[in-house]
């Protein structure tokens, strides 16, 4: 028993201290700080495609603008709808609840547009005339889609 506690007291690492080590990891959390402080500086974009902002800008009556809707390559659906469409107004809570679970998914993102307001000359420039309408758009940026249900209107 006694010579393991000999061994203990004549290592060699006895003689290192709690402030060497104190001051080691300090040197290490400044360097970290400031490599993070320059690759801020210089990559100020760098994660800026990675983050994936929120689906849908809501405007008023569950309508959604159809310029942040469409400014993206990320797939997307698009639930057409209006106002005057009883169908339409049965299906919205259906696809808010969808586009609740979709949200935090940056390969998919499901939109609802209302067709009435702020979003008619969209609507009329896509040739949507018929309600309820739900489209995906591949590339909404470049306008590639394919109708999934085009309504009786």
């Amino acid at each position: 028993m006694k010579s393991k506690i000999n061994l203990l007291k004549t290592s060699r690492y006895s003689g290192c201290s709690d402030n060497k080590i104190q001051i080691a990891l300090w040197v290490i959390l400044v360097v970290f700080i400031i490599v993070i402080i320059i690759f801020a500086f210089f990559y100020p974009n760098r994660f800026s495609k990675m983050s994936v902002p929120l689906i849908e800008k809501m405007t008023s009556e569950n309508s959604y603008d159809s310029e942040t809707v469409l400014n993206t390559t990320i797939p997307t659906i698009i639930f057409f709808s209006s106002s005057k469409c009883n169908i339409c107004k049965s299906m919205i809570p259906e696809y808010e609840m969808l586009r609740e679970t979709y949200k935090d998914n940056p390969k998919y993102r499901i939109a609802i547009l209302n067709c009435d307001g702020n979003n008619k000359t969209f609507c009329l420039n896509a040739n949507i005339n018929k309600f309820p309408t739900i489209r995906y758009y591949t590339n909404p940026s470049e306008n590639k889609y394919k109708t999934i249900i085009e309504g009786n209107d």
